[in-house]
């Protein structure tokens, strides 16, 4: 299952502890860090893992996959 689009919408509601956060069941640790990568590379997150200003909060307003509002936000 693919996890970016979910922390980047907790990332864009203010909630900076993925890892601890109370998921109903909880991810694998594994695809967690694959989706963090992934956000890091579309430059959605910085090193520390906060939400960039504007490319990250601007894919967080898009109804679509990362990978896809990256490429209209490029365009």
């Amino acid at each position: 299952c693919d996890l970016a689009p979910v922390i980047l919408q907790l990332k864009a509601l203010g909630i900076e502890s993925i890892g601890s956060f109370d998921f109903v069941t909880p991810p694998l640790v594994d695809g967690l860090a694959r989706s963090l990568d992934l956000l890091h590379g579309l430059g959605a997150i910085d090193d520390d893992g906060h939400l960039t200003d504007p490319v990250g909060s601007s894919l967080a307003e898009l109804p679509v996959d990362p990978l896809l509002g990256r490429m209209l936000l490029t365009s």
